[in-house]
């Protein structure tokens, strides 16, 4: 069922972090320049990227602050699909592997 080659889930974990990267760079446009802050779904959709971003001061400048909060949103994704994609792995191979 969960047959992926080597690098196969890397790739995937990957894949899933640029998507959120990009989910995250697209509701911070819309969140700054369309609505001009404060959307209701903003938490929701840069949650990675806010958990990197609450271990430093809320004193840092606006660009080193969104590069920290987009590199969170990237790693914490990456991590997270891939822990748990070899998880499910691991639940689901058969016991011959």
């Amino acid at each position: 069922m969960f047959r992926f080659k080597p690098g196969q889930l890397a790739a995937l974990a990957v894949k899933a972090g640029v998507v959120s990267l990009i989910t995250g760079l697209l509701a911070f446009v819309y969140n700054w320049h369309i609505v001009g802050g404060g959307w209701q779904w903003f938490p929701v959709l840069l949650f990675p990227g806010n958990l990197v971003l609450d271990l430093f001061t809320e004193e840092i400048h606006f660009w080193p602050k969104l590069a920290l909060q987009m590199a969170g949103q990237f790693l914490v994704t990456v991590v997270l699909t891939y822990t748990l994609l070899g998880g499910v792995k691991s639940l689901f191979r058969k016991r011959n592997d």
